[in-house]
C-alpha cells in the first residue's frame, strides 16, 4: 500500500471513530466538561502505551515545541472536543456532528495558502458538497422538530 492509501486509509478510520463515539456520547447525557475530563485521561493512557519507546522523546523538547504542543493540544483538542461533545449533548445530532465537518474549509484554505497543498477544483466541490450538506441536514432536522411540537400540541389538545 501506497503512503498516501495508506494515509487516507488512517483518516477514514479515523472518521469512523469519531463518528461512532458521538453514539454513546449522546446516550450518556454526560456535559462537556466530563466527557473531556474522560476522553483526555484514556486518550493520555493508550497514547502512553502506544508510544512505547518514543514516548521518552518528550523529554529532549525544547521550552518552545512544549508550548506549541500546549497551546495546539488545548484548543485543537480540549477545548474542540469539549464543545464538541456539549454540542452532541445539548443539541440534535444529526445537525450538530454535520457542522463540525465545515473545518475541512479552513483546513483546505490554509493548506494551499501556505503551500502544504495545490487547489484543485475537485477540493473546491468537496467543500461545496460538505457546506450543502450540512445546510440539508439541518433543515431536515428543523422540519422534523416542527412536525413533532405539532403533533405534541396536537395531543395536548386532545
Amino acid at each position: 500500500m501506497s503512503p498516501t492509501a495508506y494515509a487516507y486509509l488512517l483518516a477514514a478510520l479515523a472518521a469512523v471513530c469519531w463518528g461512532v463515539v458521538v453514539i454513546p456520547l449522546k446516550l450518556s447525557r454526560i456535559s462537556g466538561r466530563l466527557g473531556i475530563g474522560i476522553s483526555l485521561t484514556t486518550g493520555t493512557l493508550v497514547m502512553i502505551a502506544l508510544s512505547g519507546r518514543e514516548m521518552a522523546q518528550v523529554f529532549s523538547f525544547r521550552p518552545a515545541l512544549w508550548a506549541l504542543y500546549a497551546v495546539t493540544g488545548g484548543l485543537q483538542f480540549t477545548l474542540g472536543c469539549m464543545l464538541y461533545y456539549e454540542a452532541v449533548r445539548i443539541g440534535s445530532i444529526s445537525v450538530a456532528v454535520p457542522i463540525t465537518r465545515v473545518k475541512a474549509i479552513p483546513i483546505l484554505f490554509f493548506s494551499i495558502a501556505l503551500g502544504l497543498a495545490t487547489f484543485k477544483w475537485s477540493l473546491l466541490g468537496a467543500c461545496v458538497l460538505v457546506v450543502l450538506g450540512g445546510i440539508l441536514i439541518g433543515l431536515d432536522a428543523n422540519y422534523a422538530n416542527r412536525k413533532k411540537e405539532e403533533r405534541q400540541t396536537h395531543r395536548l389538545c386532545i
